[in-house]
């Protein structure tokens, strides 16, 4: 019986001489391949895919099992399907996009702020409404024009107030950095505190 030119039973069927560690850089260059050395190569290329210590190792993770991990891990950091930028539920101090390495240097600084000053004027004369009402002792904050409130908290008599979102008005807008205007009367011997972020 004539042998072929591939020698089928020695190349495909000897499997007892196998080599699984054959390096891939070599793959396309080697000048002796054959059809068993080209299944070798198969073979070495499919144990470092799977990582497991033979080629016919049965692998921990399936392809569908690492797709359904690759989703848990989406969710959990809060990244879009088919995109790379994370979609964060706040952006006080972030923005969406920005990865979680600068997103968690944005949240460090903001916590590591020095605290808040706590400023306290006791009025003696009332303060018109739509009247600009300067800070006293000569104290700023700083306005931030897309997110109002965010760096200045105002009480009357204790009253938390709302301030003013884009054209909505509510209690008071922030008009500069050194004055707020209140949107009623603020009665005499009233005491304002300011809460001051930055």
């Amino acid at each position: 019986m004539a042998r072929s030119f591939l020698r089928q039973l020695e190349q495909v069927s000897g499997s007892f001489a196998y080599d699984d560690t054959l390096p891939m850089a070599v793959a396309e260059s080697a000048d002796d391949l054959t059809l068993e050395k080209d299944l070798n190569f198969v073979r070495s290329q499919l144990k470092v895919i799977t990582g497991e210590t033979n080629w016919f190792d049965v692998p921990n993770r399936t392809i569908v099992q690492l797709d359904a991990e690759d989703g848990y891990i989406d969710t959990f950091i809060g990244k879009a399907a088919g995109s790379d930028a994370p979609n964060y539920s706040s952006e006080l101090y972030i923005t969406d996009g920005d990865s979680l390495e600068t997103a968690i240097g944005k949240l460090d600084a903001a916590i590591n702020v020095v605290a808040p000053d706590k400023l306290v004027e006791d009025i003696v004369a009332a303060i018109d409404a739509e009247s600009a009402h300067t800070l006293p002792h000569g104290q700023t904050y700083t306005v931030d024009p897309t997110k109002e409130g965010l760096n200045l908290d105002l009480f009357v008599n204790g009253q938390l107030l709302a301030v003013d979102s884009g054209s909505v008005a509510r209690d008071y807008a922030e008009t500069s950095v050194s004055q707020v205007t209140f949107h009623f009367t603020v009665e005499e011997n009233s005491n304002l505190v300011y809460i001051i972020r930055v």
